[in-house]
C-alpha cells in the first residue's frame, strides 16, 4: 500500500485511543448486559468484550435473563408477574429460571470463546470463568406482595472475583445468588452488577441497555451527570425505563466506582466508543471526588435532621428536635460530598469530660471510614480543649467503639450534666476513652 493511501481518519482515531488503551490495562470494568438485540450486534458486542479482556482489561460480564425468561414462561403457559417493576418469582417458576440462566450462561460462554480467536491475538486463549461469588437473600414482602424467590444481593465475595480476574480470565456472572440454606434466588442483573462494581471498587460500571432505556436519556440531552442530579432525574421520571439504570449508576458512583455509564447495547461498537474515545457513546454518571470534613453551619441543620432520621428510627440515636440542633450546632462537624451531608458527629463538653454524640453516616456511604475520621477529628479537638476523657452512650455500636480504644464504664462515671441527659428507657451502654494530652 502506498503511504499516501493511508486512511488518516483511522490514524486520528488510533492517536486518540492510545491513552485509553494504556489506561485500560489492569482496569476493572463491570458490564451489565441482557440479550434482546440482533444476533449480529450481540456477536459483535461479545467479541468486543473479548478484545478488551485480551488487551488487559479486567472484565466481569453480568448477564441478564429478562427476555429469554419471559419467553420461556410464555412457552410454559405462564405469565411474568411484576410489582413496582420488580419481578415476582413463585417457587414453581424457579426450575424455569434456573434452566434459562444455565442455558444463557452456556450460550454466552460459547460466543465469548468463539469471539476471542476471531480477534487474532497470536492465538492467545481467553479463559471464561463463572463463579459462585454472590450470596443472596429473599427480596421479601413489599407493599403486601411476597416476591417469592426473587432475591437481593447479601454479599459479594470480592476476593474470589479478584483471584479470577488476576488469572487473566473474563468472569461471566449469571443473575442467580445462593443462600446458606442452599436456596437459589433470581436477581435483577442491574442490581447485581452494581453490587459487584462497588465490592470491587471498579473503574467503570457499564450498563449496555436496550434502546428504550437509553433513548429517554439521550433525548433529554443528559450526557454527564453528578450522582445527585442522576438521582433527582430518576425520581422525577420514576416510570421511565431509564430510571433503574440511572439510580444504580448514581449509587455506584457514591460508593467508590469511578465512572458509571449507560450505553445503547443495541448499537454496534457502543462499548468500544465509550472505552476508547474522548466523547464516549452514552450517558455518564461521575462521582465528584471533592469531599471534606468541616465545622457545621446553621444552614446544615435540615441536612443534619435528615441524616440522623434513619438512625433515630431504628433506635441507634436519640431523637433531637430541630431546636436542639440549633443550640448545639457549634459543637457539630460534618463530612460533605457533592453538596450532600454524608456523616456528622458532635462533641459536647461537660467540664473536663466530653460527650461524643450524634455520630451518623448516610446509608449510601457506610464502611467508608468516615465515622473513624470524625472520631479522630474530635479526639484531636478534645485534646486541644484539654479534656481528659471522652465518653459515648451507645445501644448498637459497642464493638466499634471498643475496637477504637474505648472501655466499659458506668453511669456513675459521667459528670452530673451527663447523667441528667441519660435516658434509662434506652438502657445505653456507657463507654469511655482516656485521652493522652502530653
Amino acid at each position: 500500500m502506498h503511504p499516501d493511501s493511508i486512511d488518516h481518519a483511522n490514524l486520528a482515531w488510533f492517536r486518540e485511543a492510545t491513552p485509553y488503551l494504556n489506561a485500560m490495562r489492569n482496569a476493572t470494568y463491570v458490564i451489565a448486559w441482557s440479550s434482546g438485540g440482533s444476533v449480529e450486534i450481540e456477536r459483535s458486542l461479545l467479541a468486543d468484550c473479548s478484545r478488551l479482556a485480551l488487551l488487559g482489561a479486567r472484565i466481569v460480564l453480568v448477564h441478564g435473563i429478562r427476555s429469554p425468561l419471559d419467553s420461556a414462561l410464555l412457552d410454559a403457559g405462564k405469565r411474568s408477574q411484576f410489582h413496582d417493576s420488580m419481578r415476582i418469582t413463585p417457587a414453581k417458576d424457579m426450575p424455569i429460571v434456573q434452566a434459562v440462566a444455565g442455558a444463557e450462561r452456556l450460550r454466552l460462554e460459547a460466543l465469548l470463546s468463539a469471539g476471542a480467536p476471531s480477534v487474532r491475538f497470536d492465538n492467545k486463549r481467553l479463559a471464561v470463568i463463572t463463579s459462585n461469588a454472590v450470596m443472596a437473600r429473599p427480596f421479601g414482602v413489599h407493599g403486601g406482595v411476597d416476591h417469592g424467590f426473587t432475591g437481593s444481593v447479601r454479599r459479594v465475595d470480592a476476593s474470589a472475583l479478584r483471584e479470577q480476574l488476576d488469572s487473566g480470565a473474563l468472569v461471566l456472572q449469571s443473575p442467580i445468588g445462593w443462600a446458606p440454606s442452599g436456596e437459589l434466588y433470581n436477581l435483577r442483573h442491574e442490581d447485581l452488577a452494581t453490587e459487584i462494581a462497588m465490592a470491587l471498587r471498579a473503574d467503570k460500571l457499564i450498563f449496555l441497555a436496550p434502546g428504550q432505556v437509553i433513548s429517554p436519556l439521550l433525548e433529554s440531552g443528559l450526557r454527564e451527570l453528578k450522582p445527585a442530579d442522576a438521582d433527582a432525574w430518576a425520581e422525577e421520571h420514576s416510570h421511565s425505563p431509564s430510571a433503574l439504570a440511572l439510580s444504580c449508576a448514581a449509587r455506584a458512583s457514591r460508593r467508590g466506582v469511578t465512572r458509571a455509564y449507560i450505553l445503547n447495547g443495541e448499537a454496534d461498537g457502543a462499548l468500544l466508543r465509550e472505552v476508547l474515545t474522548r466523547d464516549g457513546a452514552g450517558t455518564m454518571v461521575s462521582a465528584d471526588i471533592y469531599e471534606g470534613l468541616r465545622t457545621a453551619q446553621p444552614d446544615d441543620i435540615p441536612g443534619l435532621y435528615l441524616l440522623t432520621a434513619p438512625l433515630v428510627e431504628n433506635g441507634s440515636l436519640v431523637a433531637r428536635a430541630v431546636e436542639q440542633f440549633e443550640s448545639d450546632i457549634e459543637h457539630f462537624a460534618v463530612v460533605e460530598r457533592d453538596g450532600l451531608l454524608v456523616a456528622c458527629a458532635a462533641l459536647l463538653p461537660h467540664g473536663d469530660i466530653g460527650e461524643l454524640c450524634c455520630l451518623a453516616t448516610h446509608t449510601d456511604y457506610r464502611n467508608g471510614g468516615r465515622a473513624a475520621q470524625l472520631l479522630e477529628h474530635f479526639e484531636a479537638r478534645a485534646r486541644h480543649m484539654r479534656l481528659r476523657e471522652i465518653y459515648v452512650l451507645t445501644t448498637q455500636t459497642t464493638d466499634w467503639f471498643l475496637e477504637r480504644g474505648f472501655r466499659d464504664g458506668a453511669l456513675t462515671d459521667l459528670p452530673e450534666s451527663g447523667r441528667a441527659r441519660y435516658s434509662p428507657a434506652r438502657n445505653s451502654k456507657v463507654l469511655l476513652k482516656r485521652l493522652d494530652n502530653r
